[in-house]
């Protein structure tokens, strides 16, 4: 996903003790509507999987998480120097064709 974020293992335990303190279960609905998003979302948050960076802050609010506290920086950084070296690459290309 190209504008995308998940949780970190640290996250999800914070999450966790937020939604606990709501009184909700993991795909409770007024979570879902609250963060504008599914219950198959909420799976794929709580499974630590990427989801759209729009949503994993909504998630993150709907119960009171600040959402920095939440993401896994680490996949973060991968995403970025996986970009910094393809846009790399392609500017290699891009001398070689001209």
């Amino acid at each position: 996903m190209a504008d995308s974020l998940r949780a970190s293992k640290t996250g999800l335990t914070l999450v966790e003790q937020a939604r606990r303190a709501k009184c909700w279960n993991r795909t409770a609905p007024v979570w879902c509507d609250r963060a504008f998003t599914s219950r198959a979302t909420l799976n794929r948050f709580w499974a630590g999987q990427s989801i759209r960076r729009e949503i994993f802050v909504a998630i993150c609010m709907a119960v009171g998480v600040d959402w920095r506290r939440v993401v896994d920086a680490n996949a973060i950084k991968a995403r970025a120097a996986t970009v910094s070296r393809s846009l790399h690459h392609h500017s290699r290309g891009d001398r070689i064709l001209k």
